[in-house]
Formats: structure tokens, sequence, C-alpha cells
């Protein structure tokens, strides 16, 4: 079989991602890559370069076909403002500040909240970024650019006046923070299996949790003692979510095999979307602990959400006004659908909602709130800017 990811097509690839924006890139570098690792991902500390199955609740339930598409007349009308205008590769929140790393300069910055302030917390440069992973403290960040023809991918501390970071093996597919920011999971290809490994935030006393077979995963950590990992959602293959406990390696199966399957969670709830016999979406949510499932008859990409951590079984969606025909969800992470969203808050307990209306067009993604949720902040996928909604 021809290796679709040769150095020539990964440099192609990289140059795509650079003009059609960040929410893409985990997509296309999920799959395999070639290239040399700066090191053997042992954590050793640099300065950073600088310019260089049985179906049960898991299983499918008869449930409607139809996802609706979303009308929000009446709906109070948001008031947004353009926080970074400059393309961005990942954003994160730190006490009162937004900070962000700039795709063209390679560089991080933090500016307030109302947009004013920017200052520059890095003192190096990485040219070629074209994704960042943040943790939750907003200090550090897990960032996969390219050097030359190769692939490198470095934990990156912006907590001290001067940035340093580790090398991770460039065959890393996926990686997160803990909660604490304190350690990191990624999903690292080994020959012909690949592993789950946990280790601290600088990639040091490394442990293995799981092995597969299977290359593609994507991986998430919503609570300190349970990690969860993804088969890489595409819509003509069926996916499945696994639990694995952090402590002990324990793993258990939540939800598979469901076509196209994708997911946010809070380790309490799971919300997902699969894709129908009839190619749409299809969204339930999944509560962990009593296994009720329940259908949301809304379009809605979990990744486009944000748990609330003020108010328990609530999320904060940005959901289209209106679905196009197409491949879901493969053709929105390929850029060959774009959205205009709105903003929803949903109950997952007793499934009321609040809404927001945008009057601008924006496909957001890489929702962010702040500890008062009083307002929200999201990329938008159509150029990298940054934006906020009041939902006051």
């Amino acid at each position: 079989m021809q290796n679709f990811f040769t150095t020539k097509n990964v440099i192609i690839i990289a140059v795509i991602l650079l003009l059609i924006g960040g929410g893409t890139a985990w997509y296309f570098f999920s799959k395999q890559i070639t290239g040399e690792p700066d090191s053997d991902g042992s954590g050793e500390n640099i300065n950073l370069p600088i310019s260089d199955d049985s179906e049960g609740p898991g299983g499918r339930d008869n449930q409607n076909d139809d996802a609706a598409n979303v009308s929000l007349n009446g709906a109070p009308l948001a008031k947004i403002q353009k926080i970074v205008s400059a393309m961005t590769v990942g954003a994160a929140i730190k006490k009162d500040k937004l900070r962000y790393i700039e795709r063209q300069s390679g560089a991080a910055f933090e500016v307030n909240f109302d947009g004013s302030g920017t200052n520059k917390i890095s003192n190096t440069t990485i040219l070629g970024i074209f994704e960042s992973a943040w943790a939750n403290t907003g200090e550090r960040a897990i960032i996969k650019y390219m050097s030359k023809e190769y692939l490198r991918v470095i934990s990156a501390n912006y907590a001290a006046s001067s940035t340093e970071g580790t090398f991770l093996s460039s065959d890393l597919r996926d990686a997160v923070f803990s909660p604490k920011g304190d350690r990191i999971s990624y999903v690292l290809n080994s020959g012909d299996e690949t592993k789950i490994i946990i280790a601290t935030a600088d990639n040091k006393n490394q442990r293995t949790l799981f092995k597969t077979p299977f290359s593609s995963w994507r991986i998430f950590w919503p609570e300190e003692k349970n990690i969860y990992i993804l088969r890489t959602p595409t819509a003509n293959e069926n996916g499945f979510l696994y639990r694995i406990n952090a402590a002990t390696g324990a793993f258990e199966k939540i939800l598979g095999p469901r076509k196209g399957l994708t997911i946010s969670t809070d380790g309490k709830w799971v919300l997902f979307s699969e894709t129908t016999s009839n190619n749409t979406m299809m969204v339930s949510a999944l509560d962990l602990k009593t296994k009720e499932l329940k259908q949301i008859p809304l379009a809605i990409i979990p990744e486009k959400c944000v748990w609330s951590k003020k108010e328990a079984n609530e999320v904060f969606c940005a959901i289209p006004k209106f679905i196009e025909k197409g491949t879901y969800p493969d053709d929105w992470y390929k850029g060959i659908i774009s959205f205009e969203d709105n903003l929803l808050k949903i109950n997952l307990s007793t499934l009321k909602t609040s809404s927001f209306s945008l009057t601008d067009p924006i496909d957001a993604m890489w929702l962010l709130l702040p500890e008062d949720e009083s307002k929200i902040f999201f990329t938008n996928k159509k150029d990298g800017s940054i934006w906020k909604a009041d939902l006051r």
C-alpha cells in the first residue's frame, strides 16, 4: 500500500494547514508520519530552538437519524469582540489573561480579556507551528511544528521568565496534559504497536498504561484518575471510546462500535456524535455513572463544546445555524465544509437550553471558559482569530 505520509507529502500538508487553519491539523497528523525525532523522548531539558465487541450502553440504539438545523429566532444577541486578529494555533486561560501562540511568528503571547495589554511571554520563536495543546493552567503547551522536512514535538514551559522545553518523540500522535497540568499522556507509535504513555510534564518517569495494535487514537484527560482514548473519527469506520485508569492501567469500553464517533467528556458525561446510515449526525449524551443514554436533537460536533465547572451537567457548545450535506465529521475537519455558529448552553440532566445568537459568520472551535463563566472565548476556524462572547 502506498504510504501517503511520505516526507514530501508531510511538507505539502503542513503548507496546506498553514493556509486553511489549525482545526484540521490533528486530523492529518494523527495518522502515521515519517520523520526523525530530535531525541528519544527521554525527557532531556533543552532550550527551545529559535526560528528554525458487544453492544450495551456503548452500542447502537434505535434512535432518530435526523439532527435538527437550529433556528434561534428570538434568542438574545451575544455581545462579541475580536480579541486576537492574527492567526493562532491554540489558546488557554491563565487567571485573568488569555494566552495563545501566533502561527506566523511562532511566539506566545498573553492578552487581557478585553483585548488590551498584549504581552509576549516567550523569549524564543518557533517557525512552522501548526498545532498546540495547552494545559488547563495556561503555563505549558505541547507544540507540533515542521523543521525542514521533519516533524518536531515539544513540551514547552511558559511559567518562568525563560521559556524551556522538552523534546518529545516525533512518533507521538496525540498528547494531553492532566487537569492539574503536572503530567502528560500521549499516544506513541512504536513498531507494530501503539502505546499510551503517562509521564511528568517534562516527560520523566514514563510509564506505559496501554498497548494496542491500532495506531490512530485521540486522547482526553478530563479527570485526574481516568484517561480516555478514542479511535480517530471518520464517517467510514467504526469508532470506539475506552476509559483507562491513570494509576493502574485498567481499561473498559465506554462506546462503540459507532461510525464517525467523536466525543467530548468531563468524566461524568460523554457528549458524542456519530454518523448514521443516511450520512447525518446523531448526537447523544451518556451518563457515565448511571449509563443512561439521552438523544440530543441538535447537530453538534463535540469538539465545538466546553464543559462548565460551576454547574454540574452543563456544557456550552457552538452549533451550526444550518447543516450542509456532507460526510461528517470528515468534511468539517478537512475544511471542505465550514459552519456559521450560534452558542448554546445545555443542561444534560434536564435538557434545558439557553441560546445566544452570533451576528458574525464564525465557525467556532477551541472554546474556553474563565472561572466566573460570564464570557466564553473561541477561535474562528476560518482564519484562526480569537473572539469573546459575553454570556451575561
